[in-house]
């Protein structure tokens, strides 16, 4: 957006909270809300967004409430975009069926989330605010046309040619994406099934604009001094657990055929499940903090053993600055190193494999069984079942790296360790310790593929 348009567009905000707000004070939560919305758009999608609003509408009953923010955004969409005047939450969640214009709907509101934090930011932030008080903003919530997301029958105005559009399309989307049958909201990823997810997964990956989409060792102009690595892991029996961190709500209490419960990350681009280069390198940059502990420098100590590092060079001291010029640290961005997104290269059958996982299975449900009374583990009381989805068993993840050798000088005499020991050591750290959620349970896993030629098919 143009800087003249921020500005109308800043000036057009602040004009409608001057509307609805007696006096100069807001709460100061309203602020936090308005942030919240912004990362939970940019990182978890639009609906995701505002379904997380809805769900925080009882919250801090005296001040502005969180379904106040996806107000505000409807009605600037409305005025000062030019969008109908009967747009709302159904036309929010037909247009996030296709991505393109999902991506465009994305950027205007968080174009609309900007002003609208620097214009609560020209008011006196206080705890004080009562908004029950606020005859204005009682007037405007009553004005507004406020159709719940939850209770919209999404499925009335979808025809099939809709669902299979949705099929075929990111899988992100699909997974993050709700509609509403007769007996409650439930995932779009889960009503096409597992088997029509997959076979989208497999499709994709093997078609050519994939593969580009990841592959950039070949792509990408290498500095001068740095090196370009790579290796391939299989996901051991257990499977594996990334982004179960974001938000993937349960929009039901249906007992039977409940929607999934965790979060998985997905490429925005292909809709592919990834492991994300910023998990991969705080992972392995794990193993190089906090030294001091002895179990941890056990650790480090044995994979740089395996990785051919000399002894001589295996001490915390000249470890530290390796960390440092291989990760960074706050005031120094090492050049010539980057870390890439693991993406998937193909599945096999992993030896001696106790699960029934379907071969040409991608993504597969599992379940955990937590025995909770009152919110606390007790072996009393009977198990409330949490479906999930994870990596599948056997799915083979390439890494890759650019590295640069780093010399270090210890008593004026120059210690080198090579970029190759580093992709090593890499490899050696990821395949003998666990990475994502859930580790303690045998999640996250992996198998060398050089080390065991059964695995390559």
């Amino acid at each position: 957006m143009i800087t003249e348009c921020k500005n109308k567009l800043f000036r057009y905000v602040l004009e409608i909270m001057n509307s609805i707000v007696d006096g100069d004070s807001i709460n100061n939560s309203f602020k936090s809300y308005i942030i919240d919305t912004a990362v939970a758009i940019k990182y978890s999608g639009i609906i995701i967004a505002l379904l997380a609003n809805e769900q925080k509408e009882d919250i801090q009953s005296k001040g502005f409430k969180p379904p106040l923010v996806n107000n505000l955004i409807l009605k600037i969409l409305k005025d000062f975009y030019r969008y109908p005047v009967y747009f709302n939450y159904d036309g929010i969640k037909m247009i996030c069926v296709n991505p393109y214009y999902e991506s465009i709907l994305k950027k205007q509101i968080l174009e609309i989330l900007g002003p609208m934090k620097d214009a609560v930011s020209s008011f006196n932030l206080t705890d004080d605010f009562d908004a029950s008080s606020s005859t204005k903003l009682r007037a405007y919530i009553d004005l507004v046309a406020y159709d719940k997301l939850f209770y919209i029958n999404w499925m009335s105005n979808v025809n099939n040619s809709k669902i299979e559009y949705a099929k075929s399309s990111n899988l992100r989307l699909a997974y993050y994406s709700y509609y509403e049958p007769t007996n409650g909201f439930r995932s779009w990823f889960d009503i096409f099934g597992l088997d029509e997810v997959n076979k989208n997964i497999n499709n994709k990956i093997n078609l050519n604009f994939y593969k580009d989409n990841f592959n950039l060792g070949d792509k990408l102009p290498i500095p001068e001094g740095s090196y370009y690595s790579s290796f391939e892991l299989a996901v051991d029996k257990r499977g594996l657990l990334i982004g179960t961190g974001y938000p993937h709500f349960n929009l039901t209490n249906e007992t039977n055929n409940s929607d999934f419960q965790l979060g998985l990350f997905f490429d925005y681009t292909t809709g592919i499940p990834i492991i994300p280069s910023s998990s991969i390198k705080g992972f392995l940059a794990s193993f190089f903090r906090n030294l001091n502990d002895r179990y941890i420098w056990q650790r480090l100590e044995d994979a740089c053993l395996d990785a051919n590092i000399e002894p001589s060079i295996i001490k915390p001291e000249i470890m530290t600055k390796l960390a440092e010029d291989t990760f960074g640290t706050k005031d120094h961005n090492p050049k010539g190193t980057m870390f890439f997104n693991a993406y998937i290269t193909k599945r096999t059958i992993l030896p001696n494999d106790p699960s029934n996982t379907n071969y040409n299975y991608i993504v597969d449900e599992d379940w955990i069984t937590p025995h909770l009374l009152d919110g606390k583990r007790s072996k009393l009381c009977e198990p409330v079942p949490i479906r999930f989805l994870k990596i599948a068993p056997g799915v083979i993840f390439k890494f890759s790296f650019v590295l640069t050798d780093t010399i270090i000088n210890s008593n004026s005499t120059p210690l080198k360790i090579t970029a190759n020991q580093k992709n090593d050591l890499f490899k050696i750290l990821l395949s003998k310790y666990t990475l994502g959620a859930k580790h303690r349970t045998g999640f996250g896993k992996f198998i060398d593929v050089n080390s065991n030629p059964s695995l390559k098919q």
